[in-house]
Parts: C-alpha cells; structure tokens; sequence
C-alpha cells in the first residue's frame, strides 16, 4: 500500500469516528439535585417515614472528612412503560447500599466504619429499579455511603446520581479512533526514523501518541471501569498528558510552519501551563485552561505564518478557531464530546497537507535526480577539457625533458584533483574540508603550468560543514580564467560568518583582481549556473549569491542553511 493511499485510509477511520460522536444523542436524563445528606451511621435512616427535614442538602457541600454517611432523595413518580427511567445511575466516591423505600436494591463496594473493613466500590453504578417498586407516588431513594479511600482534593465535591442508564458506553469508535491515532503516531516516527528525519515527522507522531493515550484514560472510565479509589490517579493521568497535548501542539505548528523563534513561544507557554496546573482548583479546571492556552498560543502561531502566506497556515487558523469557540461556549462538555472529534478533524486537515507536500517532494525528487545526473556529467565535463587535458600533457612533455622531478610533483597534484573529483561527483552534499582540498589541488596544478605561487588560506573554518561540491573550486577556476596574476604569491582567502538569527552560514571567497584582468560583475556564464544549479538542488530557495567588488578583491558571498542531515552525505 501507498504512503498516501495509507493516509487516506486514516482519514477515513477518523471522519467516521468524528460522524458518530457528532450525531450520537445524549442520554435524557433526570438529574437529581434535591439529595440530602447526613453524617452518622443509622439503619432507621432508609426508612420511608423517617423525617429527615433537619438534613444539609447535598449542592451545600458533602463532608470534608472520611466516615460514614446518608444521602436520600424524595421522588415523585408517574408510571410509565418508559423501561430507562427504572434505573438509577450513580457515580459516587466511597462505598455504598442503595435502599428504595427501605429495601435494599444494590451495594458498591462493601460499605465499612474504617479504611481497613471498607471495600472500594466501583466508580459508576446502574441500579435497576423493579417494575414491582416503580409505582405512582411518593418514594425515597436512601444511599449509605462510606468513603475512607477518597482523596482530599475530591472527597467534598464528588456525588452524581441521576434517573436514568447512564453515560452510553460504546467501545467500538472510540477503540477505532485510537487506533487512528496510533498508526497515524507509528507511520511518523517509521518516517522520521528511516526515511526522513524531519523534527515535524517527529513531534507528530509524538502528538498523535499523546491524543491516543489522553483518549484511553478519559475513555477508560466509561469502558472497563475502576474502584473509585482509583479516580484521583486516573484524572492526574488525564491532567499529565493534557499537559503534554497542551505542549506538543503549539511545537507541532512551530516546526510545520518553519518558525525559528522557538523557545520565543515555548518558554512562556510553558510557564504559563505550569502555573495553570498549579493554581487552578480543580482537574477540569486546568485541563480546559491548559488547553484553551494551548490553543490561544498555536493561533498566535499559525496567524503570523498566514499573514506571510505559508502553506496550510489558513486552513490550520480556522481548525483552531473552531476549537477554541467550542471550548469558550461549551465548556462543561468539552472534553467528553468535543475535543476528540474536533482533534480528529484537525489531524484530517493536517494530513491533507502532509499527502499534498508529500506528493510534491517526490515530484521534485524525480526532478531532482534528473537534475543531479545532468550535474554529475557537468561537473566532469567542466574539469576534464579537451584543451585542459592537451595542455597539461604538452607541459608533462616539457618537464620529462627538463625538470623529471618535477613533472612528477605535477602527475601527483594532478591525479589528487582527478581523484577528489570521481570521489565526490555524484554525491549531493560534501565536508568542506573536502571542498577545500579540491580547490588546493587545482591551485597546486596551475602554480605548476603558470610557474607561480597560488595558495588558499581559510580562516574561522567548520571543516564539517555540508556545501554542494565544487562550488568554491568553480569560483577559484573562473578567477584564473578571467584574470592575469603577476606576482610571486596570489593569495585566495574563505571566511566562514555564523548567523545566529536564522542559524544559516555564510561562505566568503576574497579573490584578488589582476590589473591586466578582470571579473564578471553579473554572472551568467556555464561556471554560475552550475553553481546555482547546485545550491538549488540542495537547499531549495533556502540560500543567496551575491557577487561585489570591495578593493583589489572580488568577494563572493554564499548563504546557506546549517545542514544538520548527516544522510547527505554517503
């Protein structure tokens, strides 16, 4: 299977999660808020005509501290053949018994006076109410809890329970949308790690691993289940990887969109994140304002990269936007029903654009594989002329028969220039140091033929710099060609400058202008379009050429980006 044919199979397993949880109706449900509370323990308490008017109601607060309590609720009913309503739905943190008028329906747990005789119960229950008790008129719903396993943070906060089945739990779209993300994660990091080392391919994948574990632990509630005394760790879980998600995402636009001010966005991110998740008082608290931060940061981002009209920047703006107007007006359901399928949507965007840029780069291989072997045969052609060749064996001839020493010196210089051509011809990228070596062999030949000193000084040189090949050898061929050197020693100098801006390097070439020649001010010839040619061919449009005359010296100025891609070079 194709990469993009992959890719396109993912988007369709997402647009399909997205489709269900967009249409899936909620549940009507009665919620009850009219519960009162007790602290104490007293079989008496489940009792129907027990007067519990002196009891605090259950929205005042539940207790702060662990023990044994009572909660009960006066209903009244109006029977119906409405099966969903004879169910009680509860989601309480301790251990409990659920009595309908006095008659015990369910336990949770095993309710106990201690942490050591009480048994966790289960988060969410349902409780079937008979139809022989589902009757017209008033009942009482009486619940004795014990929660000596709760934590602090949520002991006095912590009590739904509601008419109803429940949240409907369905594990096929969510499984599906998590295998989504989980292949979607494993393709990136196969394609970061063996094919293409792009920091983007990485941080996507990361991403996507991220959104693939924050779904199992917000869905794990739902679809296996826990004691409640596993709660607590599981929303610290969900607070982590939102943390992560909340992070991951505005890096993931700052490599996509080729910002260079990095740690410019990430360091205040961060903080901020930080003090969300230290100071909010509750989890979903910080999980919405970590994200809505998170967001605010990622559209900062990408507007400044549509402003300047970079590729996918728009569509990305009006993903975030919609995210962020959801999150705004529709908070208390955010995470539960929208953020995964908006999410979804979002990778479905970003995965357009990765397909459509993946389909360009290998159009441009193609093309680039042509253009590279059209450069190979160039680059020999240009430094094995016939008139070169005729030339230098007329001198070989003359200094067998006059200086043999000597002849042999220049066999030597000229076998190392013909060696570190074949040796570097049809690679892409080469060291600098090799490039240097080239440009001293061919100096060494013509001191040789010219009966002069020519010689390359480097100055402030990062040896393992990657440049295309034969582009400083070019620039110091054609300087011999268009001038005549007299003096003793010509001296040919490359400084190396940092850019610490852009983080791109700058190559100068001084080359001394001879009084009885000259240097093309504007360069066209077949030497310039190999050179542009090159720097094309492996730095796109990433570089500058520039050509001006400072003095007695033709300076040629080449920027190019700091290669960090050691696979360039075989």
């Amino acid at each position: 299977m194709r990469r993009s044919q992959l890719l396109r199979l993912v988007c369709l397993i997402l647009i399909l999660c997205c489709n269900f949880c967009f249409t899936l109706e909620a549940q009507q449900r009665s919620s009850i808020d009219k519960f009162l509370f007790h602290q104490g323990d007293n079989g008496l308490w489940k009792s129907v005509s027990y007067d519990d008017s002196h009891w605090r109601h259950i929205h005042q607060g539940l207790p702060d501290e662990t023990g044994t309590y009572w909660a009960r609720l006066h209903v009244e009913v109006v029977a119906s053949g409405d099966t969903e309503s004879q169910a009680l739905f509860t989601s309480i943190l301790g251990a409990y018994e659920i009595y309908w008028d006095g008659y015990l329906l369910s336990s949770n747990g095993i309710v106990g006076d201690s942490a050591s005789t009480e048994v966790p119960g289960k988060i969410d229950k349902i409780t079937q109410i008979p139809s022989y008790l589902w009757t017209d008129g008033s009942h009482v719903i009486s619940i004795r809890i014990s929660n000596f396993h709760s934590p602090d943070q949520l002991r006095s906060r912590y009590f739904v329970a509601r008419l109803g089945s429940g949240p409907l739990s369905n594990s096929f779209f969510p499984l599906t949308m998590f295998g989504g993300f989980v292949i979607l994660a494993l393709y990136f990091l196969q394609l970061y790690a063996l094919f293409s080392p792009q920091k983007v391919y990485l941080v996507f994948s990361l991403l996507c691993f991220s959104l693939a574990s924050l779904l199992v632990a917000e869905t794990w509630r739902n679809l296996l289940g826990y004691d409640y005394d596993w709660h607590h760790f599981r929303l610290i879980s969900v607070g982590l990887l939102t943390f992560v998600v909340a992070t991951l995402l505005p890096l993931y636009f700052l490599f996509q969109l080729s910002n260079k001010n990095k740690i410019k966005w990430m360091f205040p991110l961060i903080l901020i994140l930080l003090s969300i998740a230290v100071l909010a008082p509750t989890f979903d608290i910080k999980n919405l304002f970590m994200l809505l931060a998170s967001f605010i940061f990622s559209l900062a981002i990408v507007f400044s990269a549509a402003r300047l009209n970079k590729d996918g920047s728009k569509i990305s703006c009006l993903a975030i936007i919609s995210m962020i107007i959801a999150l705004l007006f529709l908070p208390s359901n955010f995470m539960e029903m929208y953020f995964f399928p908006m999410f979804a949507i979002f990778i479905f965007t970003e995965l357009a654009f990765f397909i459509r840029k993946m389909k360009l780069i290998d159009s441009e291989k193609n093309i680039a594989l042509l253009n590279s072997a059209n450069l190979e045969i160039s680059l020999l052609r240009k430094n094995i002329q016939p008139h070169f060749i005729l030339n230098t064996l007329t001198s070989i001839e003359q200094w067998i028969e006059d200086s043999p020493k000597t002849a042999i010196l220049f066999i030597d210089a000229l076998a190392d220039e013909f060696r570190v051509l074949s040796n570097i011809s049809h690679q892409k990228l080469i060291y600098l140091h090799q490039e240097i070596e080239l440009c001293r062999s061919h100096l060494e030949i013509m001191s040789y033929r010219q009966n002069q000193q020519y010689t390359l000084q480097t100055e402030n040189i990062d040896p393992m710099l990657h440049i295309p090949p034969a582009i400083l050898h070019t620039l110091i061929e054609n300087s011999l060609t268009h001038n005549r050197y007299t003096a003793d020693i010509t001296i040919f100098t490359l400084r190396q400058c940092h850019n610490l801006q852009d983080d791109s390097v700058e190559l100068q070439l001084s080359v001394p202008i001879s009084q009885y020649g000259h240097q093309a001010t504007e360069g066209t010839g077949t030497g310039l379009k190999y050179i542009r040619a090159r720097l094309t061919e492996s730095f796109q449009q990433r570089w500058q050429f520039e050509e001006q005359a400072d003095g007695n010296f033709w300076v040629t100025k080449i920027t190019i980006p700091k290669s960090e891609n050691m696979d360039e070079i075989k």
